[in-house]
């Protein structure tokens, strides 16, 4: 369900991130909330879930495309179906994410 909003632009709850005290810099952010919704957009991504039965497509996201079988462990059933079209992967990877910094 939160591939289909994100691909529908339905607003998504905030994520919250908090800084690295220690150095007051914002470098290395620490998830406070929204961490099982990042998993779920990264595995949608790389290919690990399916949205309608398409696959996301690489091609529109040459730094994933590039890792494809140096970092990812695609599923061979997930493989098998079709991408889905590059003009709504494109967008997927341009949605706006709520996020609050602390």
């Amino acid at each position: 369900m939160l591939i289909d909003s994100i691909i529908k632009s339905y607003p998504l709850p905030l994520f919250l991130f908090s800084k690295n005290v220690a150095t007051n810099k914002y470098k290395g952010l620490e998830i406070l909330e929204g961490v099982q919704r990042l998993t779920v957009i990264f595995d949608f991504i790389e290919n690990r879930i399916l949205w309608n039965k398409e696959k996301f497509d690489l091609s529109v996201f040459p730094a994933a495309n590039e890792n494809l079988n140096k970092v990812f462990e695609i599923d061979p059933e997930i493989e098998l179906h079709k991408n889905l079209d590059a003009r709504t992967s494109s967008e997927f990877l341009n949605y706006q994410l709520a996020k609050y910094n602390i």
